[in-house]
């Protein structure tokens, strides 16, 4: 799991002080929630799976963890849960390595490969130089680092990447200012271990 779990998409089920995490489409739950779930479904990393019956931990809004609707003694609540790191912390171009240039998930939050251009073959531009301000859909407006993997937009270069809540897969900046942006062509992987190579 990356630092917010945005692309988590396990089956834990039970918040990190044991509570059974409840549907998050539950008909119990307050009207208030229901219409906050409404509004981040988009950010759930396995919407096009999303039943009734979902109530796996998730974090749609890019909470500092992945969290779930619990029912305490007397009314609804949400809780992080206990969902451990990845081995290997995330390192975007560590020496000896070449990431997969595929993504595990749908919206392609962990993908961390190299591709620089859009699907229609336009050049990314560097994250770093926020040509168009910050997105609508980014987490944090004042925080333009916090956003990103490893909290770095410099690392990532030009490259295509999803640091958004509600976009489809990775994508990136281009130069005209008409278009903005525009999705990036990355492929799922098939097998994870065969597409890390070192070099």
């Amino acid at each position: 799991m990356s630092q917010r779990g945005g692309e988590y998409i396990g089956r834990k089920n039970v918040s990190h002080s044991g509570f059974a995490c409840q549907p998050w489409r539950s008909s119990e739950l307050p009207s208030n929630f229901k219409a906050t779930i409404e509004e981040y479904l988009p950010g759930f990393p396995d919407f096009g799976e999303f039943d009734e019956e979902h109530n796996f931990c998730r974090s749609p809004d890019e909470d500092i963890a992945p969290w779930c609707f619990i029912k305490g003694r007397n009314n609804f609540t949400f809780e992080y849960c206990d969902i451990p790191f990845c081995e290997n912390q995330v390192q975007v171009g560590a020496e000896g390595i070449v990431y997969p240039e595929c993504r595990l998930t749908e919206k392609g939050k962990e993908y961390v490969g190299t591709k620089d251009v859009t699907e229609t073959g336009k050049p990314c531009i560097k994250w770093e130089s926020q040509p168009y301000d910050v997105p609508w859909d980014f987490l944090s407006k004042s925080d333009y680092a916090g956003n990103f993997l490893n909290l770095d937009p410099e690392i990532h270069n030009n490259y295509c990447r999803n640091p958004s809540l509600f976009r489809e897969r990775p994508w990136c900046f281009v130069s005209d200012p008409d278009i903005k942006w525009e999705y990036c062509d990355i492929p799922f992987c098939h097998n994870v271990g065969e597409s890390l190579i070192a070099s």
